[in-house]
């Protein structure tokens, strides 16, 4: 079992009369696909985010692989969160680096700091990085500097980093939204066949 939720609630500011998610119950077995569907505001992002132990409940529990990462020392919950890949709606991509290295970036949680610094300077695998990238039709885009790319671009090469990851589990936030309808049906496909093929 990948995710176990009881009565969980969420508040983005201690104290909060309003929570962003209340009471929620959820089971999310190993291997399955589950999408979300709600009005902006419903708390899909939030979901997502605590999935990825990014929010500490307010009450309730869960459970992630069957461990209570607020139950773990940190360093244990940030090797637990090694194992996730949450992809925001936005991505958080650094304006003026290359697109080569945010796509490694994905390689972070297992390099030392020595090779962190390096592969700033000389990409440690630029080769995995473009085969990443052509998966989304952004091969030709290795080099390019983030601020260069679209907004479709740039959504694309943030899922290019989940290729590149460990993980185990995919946390997705509206991952199609700036894409056209052909591409769309390539990025879903992509991700279903990365997600089938770990699953194996």
């Amino acid at each position: 079992m990948s995710f176990k939720l009881d009565k969980l609630t969420v508040r983005h500011l201690a104290g909060a009369k309003t929570a962003a998610l209340h009471e929620l119950d959820l089971v999310v077995s190993q291997g399955e696909q589950l999408a979300l569907i709600g009005p902006s505001g419903a708390g899909k992002t939030t979901l997502l985010s605590t999935l990825a132990c990014a929010h500490q409940p307010a009450s309730g529990t869960l459970a992630v692989f069957g461990l209570d990462p607020w139950a773990l020392p940190q360093k244990a919950r940030h090797a637990m969160r090694a194992r996730l890949f949450l992809a925001p709606q936005t991505p958080p991509l650094p304006p003026r680096q290359r697109v080569v290295t945010s796509v490694l970036a994905a390689r972070l949680p297992h390099w030392s700091l020595a090779q962190a610094l390096r592969s700033l300077f000389k990409p440690l695998d630029p080769d995995a990085a473009f085969d990443a990238l052509s998966r989304f039709g952004l091969g030709d885009k290795l080099y390019a500097r983030v601020d260069r790319l679209s907004g479709g671009e740039r959504q694309r090469c943030s899922l290019a980093r989940l290729l590149l990851s460990n993980a185990e589990a995919f946390l997705v936030d509206e991952p199609i939204s700036a894409l056209d309808p052909s591409l769309a049906r390539i990025t879903l496909a992509t991700l279903q066949q990365e997600a089938a093929a770990r699953k194996a």
